[in-house]
């Protein structure tokens, strides 16, 4: 009668092993979906990180070119009001010539 007792143990034994395999399975299979998760995640977060990567450089190419624009908008101003203030003073020194001009006349006459 020994030999169904070992034949007990030894389906006891290979219960076991099925048991720990099972779980071990198991383990392998909760690491596997974490790591994928985890995997998900990074790519997930890579490509937030890439999408606003590529929106900062658009803001800065768009702020640049407006920068460049308002800053040829105010050299155009700035250039019409001198030009205007240029003619301005060249006709009143033409104002003052001519007054020193008949001044002197005056004098003279």
């Amino acid at each position: 009668m020994a030999i169904p007792e070992e034949v007990k143990k030894a389906q006891q034994v290979l219960a076991q092993r099925d048991r720990l395999l099972a779980q071990a399975q198991e383990e392998a299979n909760r690491t596997l979906a974490i790591a994928r998760e985890k995997s998900d995640q990074l790519v997930e977060r890579d490509a937030i990180v890439q999408a606003a990567q590529a929106r900062a450089d658009q803001l800065l190419s768009q702020a640049s070119t407006e920068i460049e624009k308002t800053r040829q908008d105010a050299d155009s101003y700035v250039i019409e009001t001198l030009t205007r203030l240029e003619m301005e003073l060249n006709r009143a020194l033409n104002q003052v010539h001519n007054g020193i001009r008949t001044l002197k006349g005056d004098l003279e006459a």
